[in-house]
């Protein structure tokens, strides 16, 4: 029997950068780098979305006004 399991990986990271959209974009960087070089991520376990935001020091997230 087949059965359908849907899972979710979350993490948090601090990196250097200027700004949130900065800090964003490294992230961003680091995720691509790392999903191009396991495609198994993709073709084997069905990865179909990553996301990521900025947030505060109190873990909420950041508006886009706020970003820069």
């Amino acid at each position: 029997m087949k059965m359908r399991v849907n899972w979710i990986i979350d993490g948090s990271i601090e990196v250097e950068a200027e700004n949130a959209s900065d800090a964003e974009q490294i992230v961003a960087d680091k995720l691509q780098h790392f999903i191009q070089s396991h495609p198994a991520l993709t073709n084997d376990l069905g990865a179909t979305a990553i996301q990521g935001q900025a947030i505060d020091e109190n873990g909420d997230p950041l508006s886009r006004s706020e970003l820069n």
